[in-house]
């Protein structure tokens, strides 16, 4: 019987370390798992299987912390990585693109619409808030100086 911390929306952050019992348990809860790919790399905490959390229908999203691989936080990057780590030798890149596609133009579910409005209707606030708290010159790349055609310093 699934404990009740799972039941519902419960985002599960790195998710390196899972049994298949847990596995099996997050699919069945419906639980989403955080890929933070640079992070493990960087912390050697190891690498989140995420060919087989699709197997087992576990929905996982990427994220970036502060321990990520690049100081950055370039989240292309981050795909990039992603991609790498985890393609398997001989896939059908067409055919992976096109099964990609596909699930593109699916319509949202209810759910996502919900998300998409409130995304919407939150922005402008959100956007005070944090409106003048980042300088960008306070990002620069601290252990990668060609980071800094993307970042360039000022002055």
């Amino acid at each position: 019987m699934p404990s009740t911390l799972v039941r519902g929306k419960y985002v599960m952050r790195h998710g390196v370390w899972l049994t298949d019992e847990d596995i099996d348990l997050i699919a069945e809860t419906g639980t989403m798992i955080c890929h933070n790919a640079s992070s493990n790399l960087r912390l050697q905490s190891g690498v989140a299987p995420l060919n087989h959390y699709a197997q087992k229908g576990v929905r996982v999203g990427m994220g970036l912390d502060e321990a990520g691989i690049n100081d950055d936080r370039d989240m292309l990057q981050e795909m990039r990585l992603v991609l790498k780590l985890h393609r398997v030798p001989g896939v059908d890149k067409d055919a992976l693109l096109d099964e990609l596609s596909e699930m593109l133009k699916a319509p949202l579910t209810p759910d996502a619409l919900r998300r998409r409005e409130l995304a919407k209707e939150v922005f402008p606030y959100v956007k005070k808030v944090y409106n003048g708290l980042f300088r960008p010159e306070a990002h620069n790349s601290f252990y990668c100086t060609s980071c800094q055609t993307y970042h360039p310093t000022s002055g």
